[in-house]
């Protein structure tokens, strides 16, 4: 389970710099754009984890006629989205949770959601919200950090960890798999459902580059059941010369991000 209070305040923390550091957050959110039709009448759509709006605005400008709600759960990151609007936009962020948006039902004409879902204790739930809050016949349209995301490190941590400490390490966050997220999709009564993977890679310099990137990011591990103080120098020492024996490109490390990306109809 997640701890949602840390998963705040990291994301609160970092707003400012977020957009900075989310080269891979900003193409799969413009992957995502290139899936709605842009030619549509005035319609409600909720960006569900708009984080610092990025998406929110740059829908805004291909069409005026749309009008934005976007929620998030960190209030860091609503607070940064109204000073940045520097011309007026019809956008209306307002801090919520997915997994109990405070929308009423059959508000949304379409809901998007870009690298969101992965952070919700009950993805099922939140897909059940989006539902209620979708109009008949509404879209929902969201991407997710898939099951093989950074596998690379995964591998790699728990190898140094077991041979550190003699056991398997119980916080590595696990993300969803394809299959998975659309049984769940189904499972709360969306239609024409569809779950693609893909899988973005990136290289960095070495372990610290890529930790940093997800701390900037805010991404990180926020297990309640995280024990503290075990991943020690050693862990981590030996996790890096794992990395580059196994999972090194031109005297880079690669890091994976499987990305799914998902749609489907109330």
């Amino acid at each position: 389970m997640l701890d949602k209070t840390k998963i705040k305040a990291a994301f609160s923390r970092h707003a400012v710099s977020y957009d900075q550091a989310a080269g891979l957050q900003i193409a799969v959110g413009l992957e995502l754009i290139s899936q709605i039709k842009l030619n549509q009448p005035p319609i409600n759509i909720l960006d569900i984890g708009m984080g610092t709006g990025f998406l929110a605005r740059e829908l805004c400008r291909r069409n005026r006629h749309f009008k934005l709600f976007g929620c998030d759960i960190a209030h860091g990151m609503n607070r940064y989205n109204l000073q940045s609007i520097k011309t007026p936009l019809p956008i209306y962020p307002v801090t919520a949770d997915a997994e109990r948006l405070c929308f009423r039902a059959q508000q949304m004409d379409m809901i998007i959601s870009n690298l969101s879902y992965q952070w919700l204790n009950e993805i099922g739930q939140g897909l059940s919200e989006a539902r209620r809050a979708l109009k008949p016949g509404g879209r929902l349209i969201l991407t997710s950090m898939g099951e093989q995301t950074l596998h690379e490190l995964r591998d790699c941590f728990t190898q140094a960890y077991r041979e550190q400490k003699g056991q398997e390490p119980a916080y590595t966050h696990r993300f969803i798999n394809k299959a998975k997220l659309l049984e769940l999709m189904e499972g709360v009564g969306f239609k024409q459902v569809r779950v693609e993977s893909r899988i973005y890679l990136r290289l960095y310099q070495g372990l610290g580059e890529l930790l940093d990137a997800l701390k900037q990011l805010g991404a990180l591990n926020a297990s309640v059941d995280r024990p503290r103080g075990l991943s020690g120098k050693a862990i981590i020492k030996r996790t890096q010369q794992l990395y580059r024996q196994k999972y090194s490109q031109a005297g880079q490390l690669k890091a994976g991000y499987e990305v799914l990306f998902a749609g489907g109809k109330s």
